[in-house]
């Protein structure tokens, strides 16, 4: 499939049209991005055909917990947790397993220092499936609360984890190496 087939830009943009992807220079395309496009408010999404028997998929946008301030930081990178108690695409994790039972899909999402990112792996008969969840509804238009219960149980998996953590020793003294090599930044505190 071409990207914008079809589209008037199509015609416009050196992606798009078969014989353009095939003559345009990487310099071309490189300079046309630079000018063009700037990833502030956009996701980029990369798709391939590797396999006959797979489709992956990933879609990622730059900013990730590194452009926050510190009041802002602890609950943000809280959020995949939280997001793994209440349910991701707008639906709780039993609820959202019960949906895909017999179909070969798996969603997922992750934030990192940098970007943010979602991805996919699925069979080319449940492809219809994943992309409503991920892509044309569910990641971009689910807005979720947790409720009392959700934060309490989420708020105990991380006293648990902390606590485990306190036990290592290995912990610590990566824990002290980040300190010594950043400094005491509230990027780099457990």
């Amino acid at each position: 499939m071409l990207m914008m087939e079809g589209s008037k830009y199509a015609e416009q943009l050196p992606i798009g049209l078969e014989k353009v992807i095939r003559t345009v220079s990487s310099e071309t395309v490189k300079h046309f991005y630079k000018k063009w496009y700037h990833l502030c408010n956009m996701a980029v999404i990369v798709v391939g055909d590797f396999s006959d028997t797979q489709v992956i998929f990933t879609g990622y946008s730059y900013e990730g917990l590194s452009e926050l301030v510190e009041s802002e930081y602890f609950s943000c990178s809280m959020r995949p947790t939280i997001a793994g108690e209440i349910g991701v695409f707008g639906y709780r994790p039993f609820v959202l397993m019960d949906m895909l039972a017999g179909k070969r899909a798996e969603v997922g999402t992750k934030i990192g220092a940098y970007m943010r990112t979602f991805y996919s792996d699925c069979s080319p008969s449940d492809l219809e499936t994943t992309l409503q969840l991920v892509l044309v509804y569910q990641l971009f238009t689910t807005n979720l609360t947790p409720g009392e219960e959700d934060v309490k149980i989420v708020m105990q998996m991380v006293e648990e984890a902390v606590s485990a953590q306190d036990r290592d020793p290995y912990i610590a003294f990566t824990n002290r190496v980040k300190e010594l090599n950043y400094g005491n930044s509230y990027f780099f505190r457990v």
